[in-house]
Parts: C-alpha cells; sequence; structure tokens
C-alpha cells in the first residue's frame, strides 16, 4: 500500500486562484519554504526529497501544482510535523520555521523576471474571467434539472445514506477538523486530476452520478456536516471549477469516500463493493434530458467555448512561464542533494 497521498492545496477557479494550505498544516511543527522563480528548480528537491524518505518509509502528503502536472508544490510529513513548501503556495498569515533561497545554490538566471512574472499573471486573470463567465453559463444548465427535480426524495435518499453510514458510529466529544483540499485543478491542459490516486487505498467508497444541479454537492454538504456533528475529521474536496461546491468527502476515521463522479472526473466502479448512486436516475423526471435536449445542447456548447478560451489564456500563462523554466533544464545534481542534506537536517534540530 502506498504511503504517498496526492492532492491540491491551490487551484485555478471561476472565483480566481484559490489557496487551501492553512487548514492542511494544522499543527505542523516544522514548516520550510523553498524560495525561487523557477518550479523546475523547487519540485526538483522536493523529489529528491521524496526519494529520500520512502527509502525510510515515511508517510508523505505531495501537494500537486496548477502550473503544471510536471511540477509540485510541496510535501508535508505529518507524522514527523513537518512540511517543505514551494513560496508560491505561501500565505501572508502561515508562519514558517526556515526559507531556503535555492538561489544561493542554483543562481536565477533572467534579467527580465520581473515583466515575465506580470505576463503569467496578466494571462492567468484573464483565464480567471472566463471561467467565471463560464461557470453563469453553467447555473443555466442547472435550472433545468432543479425544475424537474424531486427534492423531498433527494432529501430521503441522503438522509437514509447519513444513518447507515454513522450507523455504528459513537459520537465523540472533540472538536472535529475540516481540511479544506482540491482533487484537481484546471491547466494549460484542460482540467486534470489525482483523484485515482487519493481513493486508491480508501476501503469504502461511494460514487456520485447526476447532472448539473441535481443536489450532488448538497448531498456531499450533509455528510460533512453530520460528521462532523459526531466529531469526525473530514477531508473536503472542493469543486476546481467552482470551489463553492463540494467534489469529495473523505472521512479517515471511517476509511470511507463518496465523490462526484461526472465529468470532467467521472470513474467507473472497478470494485465489487464499489456503491453507486445516480441521483439523476433517483430525483429527476424520467426523459428530462429528451425534452431539453436541444436547450441543453446549445448551453453546453456555448459552456465549452468560454471554458476553452479560459483554458488558452492559461496557455499563455505556460509559454511565459516556460520562457523562465528553460534555462534551468539541466540541474547540478550535487546541488540539489546538498539543499536536500540541509533539510533532513531540520527533523532532528
Amino acid at each position: 500500500m502506498s504511503k504517498l497521498k496526492y492532492y491540491y492545496v491551490t487551484g485555478n477557479t471561476s472565483q480566481g486562484f484559490v489557496n487551501y494550505l492553512t487548514t492542511n498544516i494544522k499543527d505542523i511543527e516544522r514548516v520550510i519554504v523553498l524560495k525561487h522563480h523557477s518550479h523546475t528548480i523547487k519540485t526538483a528537491v522536493l523529489k529528491q526529497l521524496i526519494l529520500e524518505l520512502k527509502k525510510i518509509d515515511v508517510a508523505l502528503e505531495i501537494l500537486c501544482s496548477p502550473y503544471g502536472d510536471e511540477y509540485l508544490e510541496g510535501i508535508i510529513a505529518r507524522d514527523w510535523s513537518m512540511a517543505i513548501l514551494s513560496d508560491t503556495v505561501m500565505t501572508s498569515n502561515v508562519k514558517y520555521d526556515k526559507e531556503i533561497n535555492l538561489a544561493n545554490w542554483l543562481p536565477e538566471q533572467y534579467a527580465d523576471i520581473r515583466e515575465l512574472t506580470e505576463r503569467i499573471h496578466e494571462s492567468k486573470e484573464k483565464s480567471y474571467v472566463k471561467f467565471e463567465k463560464a461557470l453563469r453559463i453553467h447555473d443555466d444548465l442547472e435550472a433545468i434539472y432543479i425544475k424537474e427535480m424531486n427534492f423531498d426524495q433527494a432529501n430521503n435518499i441522503s438522509d437514509d445514506f447519513i444513518e447507515k453510514l454513522l450507523k455504528n458510529t459513537s459520537q465523540q466529544s472533540r472538536i472535529p477538523h475540516i481540511y479544506h483540499r482540491l482533487f484537481g485543478t484546471n491547466t494549460d491542459q484542460g482540467p486534470i486530476n489525482k483523484l485515482p490516486q487519493i481513493i486508491e487505498n480508501i476501503s469504502h467508497r461511494v460514487y456520485i452520478k447526476g447532472r448539473a444541479g441535481t443536489g450532488k454537492s448538497v448531498f456531499l454538504n450533509k455528510i460533512i456536516k453530520a460528521c462532523m456533528n459526531y466529531g469526525l475529521d473530514i477531508e473536503q474536496y472542493h469543486c476546481s471549477f467552482d470551489p463553492g461546491s463540494t467534489d469529495m468527502v473523505l472521512v479517515p476515521e471511517l476509511n470511507v469516500c463518496i465523490f462526484d463522479s461526472t465529468a470532467p472526473h467521472e470513474m467507473a466502479p472497478d470494485r465489487h463493493d464499489d456503491v453507486v448512486i445516480d441521483l439523476y436516475k433517483e430525483t429527476v423526471t424520467p426523459g428530462t434530458d429528451e425534452k431539453y435536449a436541444q436547450e441543453i445542447e446549445q448551453i453546453t456548447q456555448r459552456y465549452k467555448t468560454i471554458l476553452r478560451e479560459g483554458i488558452n489564456d492559461l496557455k499563455d500563462a505556460k509559454f511565459w512561464q516556460d520562457k523562465i523554466e528553460k534555462s534551468y533544464e539541466t540541474i547540478d545534481a550535487t546541488q540539489i542533494h546538498t539543499v536536500v542534506e540541509e533539510i533532513l537536517k531540520k527533523k532532528s534540530d
């Protein structure tokens, strides 16, 4: 069983760039920050750290990067109460023990780094505007299904599920913690996710099917509230397009996850005990897809067109970022090892 857990704490969304780092480093005693303009450099250090820590069987949480699937934003060794993070994920309210300026080992080589960084920022801001516009179009799609929904039936399904989920669970007198995360994000290559890796080792998996507006997020949020009322810690994975919605709930103590298994993160059950709940089938007037087929098609095409425009803006951002990264295609492995050794020394400090 892998001791590596992948997820995102930042993402490109319709609400702009979101950052959920703080809830994920609660009670972490040592925070080390890697500073450099190059994602390539920081990722090389993080990957070498992962290799070293795997040798001694340390469980690791690996923070993936919205800047590209080839990059990482950090690692958390929770058993060590230690986090090593890229400066790109840091916020002003996060305290850290040490900042390592990697430019001391691998000098930054671009004289016009500020201009390139500004172009990256401008392109990403343009994408967020497009994503927000696409979300408003998506609301029109939701409206079709909402008016055909049986809300009483939807409530019955969620209430029955929660009752069964917590049937043999004792209520705890503790304040639960909620880890806010993403299992994917929008990139220059379109939406990507780490959902298969996250749920791979989960014993009980529930696939929620449905359409836009059929109550998948409401269902998941009700589970969150019920579990937290029982004192259970929760991993809440926000929708990478609309972070105001929830795409997955993972309850570590129960070894269960319930997630939205629809595009762009649709998965087919592959275990005999995987459970599927189809909210479209169970709660929406039969024939709704057919009845509104033309309208659904028109809205979907408008939505996809604007979404593609937002992705193209991220491609522009990646173009400028790649200009920075090109200078660091060849990295001195000795220098990377020197940095890694310094970081690992912090464990015994």
